[in-house]
C-alpha cells in the first residue's frame, strides 16, 4: 500500500533512509559524509518540515514501511529522495512509489528534475525507464566532499 507518511513514521523513514544509503553509497559517499547526511536530513525536525512542505508518501507491505519518495514543489517539481529497503527491491515498489508520486505533483508543474550521484547505475537507468533525460553533469560539494553529479529531467503530461 502507498500512503502518505505519518508522524509515527519518523523512525521507520530513518531506519530506511540509513539502511538504503549505506546499501546504495558506501562505494560512492565516504561513510563519515553518508552519517553527516542522514543525521541533518532526518533529524526529527526536517522529518516534520518535509510532512508540511513537500509530497512524502511510504510504501508499506504487512504493516512494515518499506520505501518512501519525497517531492519538492518549488519553481518546478524535484524528485528529492525514493528509496526501497534493499530486501524489497526489484519487486514493484519503488515504480509505486514512483507512480503515486508523480499523481501527486501539481497541475502547473511542466518538468520534475532528479539529481543521480554519478555510479549509481541502478537509479540512473530507473530513471532513463521513467523517461528521463541527462541535462547536466558537474561536481559539487556535498558536505566538504566532492559528488560527481548528474541531473535528470522530463516533462510532466498534462
Amino acid at each position: 500500500m502507498i500512503r502518505l507518511v505519518q508522524e509515527e513514521d519518523y523512525e521507520a523513514v530513518r531506519r530506511v533512509a540509513e539502511l538504503t544509503w549505506e546499501h546504495t553509497y558506501k562505494n560512492l559517499i565516504p561513510a563519515r559524509t553518508r552519517e553527516a547526511f542522514i543525521d541533518a536530513a532526518y533529524s526529527k525536525k526536517m522529518f516534520d518540515v518535509k510532512r508540511g512542505e513537500s509530497i512524502f508518501l511510504a510504501a508499506v507491505t504487512e504493516s512494515v514501511l518499506i520505501g518512501y519518495i519525497n517531492v519538492l514543489q518549488q519553481e518546478e517539481a524535484e524528485l528529492a529522495a525514493l528509496y526501497v529497503l534493499p530486501e524489497y527491491q526489484r519487486a514493484g515498489w519503488g515504480q509505486k512509489l514512483f507512480d503515486a508520486g508523480m499523481e501527486y505533483i501539481s497541475a502547473e508543474k511542466k518538468t520534475v528534475t532528479v539529481y543521480v550521484e554519478e555510479g549509481n547505475t541502478r537509479a540512473e537507468a530507473f530513471y532513463e525507464k521513467q523517461g528521463f533525460r541527462e541535462t547536466e553533469r558537474f561536481t559539487e560539494m556535498f558536505m566538504a566532499t566532492p559528488l560527481k553529479t548528474i541531473k535528470m529531467e522530463r516533462g510532466l503530461p498534462r
